[in-house]
């Protein structure tokens, strides 16, 4: 019978013990956190998605505080997106100045920017989960040959 009060004492004493190590343990604050780790790179690189992830100079060594900063933002699950400003009401004097505003029949951005026309990128069906990337680099690289009249390459 006595075996058993060991066991049991033995018991009483690991969960006590697990209790103040989760209460007094120093934890680790979120913001702390770095973003790119090579173990979870490793870990999503050996799972056999149809991309592969790796070191980006931009966030290497940064923390979620960091990229917050960068970002100006909160990065939470919650919508703390601002109003538009276009959403406020508009006084009679703005909405008099929109109305003189001359807008073509047609407009062909390849005329206005001959320069910046650049053949459509294929991707191929194997990896059409890159589509969303390939569109956003491809209009960003307009964008900046709309700018800087020269074309650009960029890669996603």
């Amino acid at each position: 019978m006595q075996k058993h009060f060991y066991v049991m004492y033995f018991f009483v004493a690991v969960c006590v013990l697990a209790v103040l190590y989760t209460f007094l343990a120093p934890k680790a604050k979120i913001g702390q956190k770095v973003i790119i780790d090579d173990a979870q790179i490793m870990i999503h690189n050996g799972q056999g998605h149809q991309f592969k992830h790796g070191k980006n100079s931009i966030f290497e060594n940064k923390t979620i505080s960091d990229v917050k900063t960068m970002f100006m933002s909160g990065l939470s699950d919650t919508n703390n997106v601002p109003n538009c400003r276009t959403s406020k009401a508009m006084s009679e004097e703005q909405v008099a100045n929109e109305e003189k505003i001359d807008v073509p029949d047609s407009y062909d951005w390849r005329d206005a920017y001959p320069q910046c026309v650049q053949p459509v990128y294929s991707i191929g069906r194997a990896n059409c989960s890159a589509s969303y990337a390939m569109s956003s680099v491809s209009a960003v690289a307009d964008r900046i040959c709309m700018k800087a009249n020269k074309t650009v390459s960029l890669s996603a």
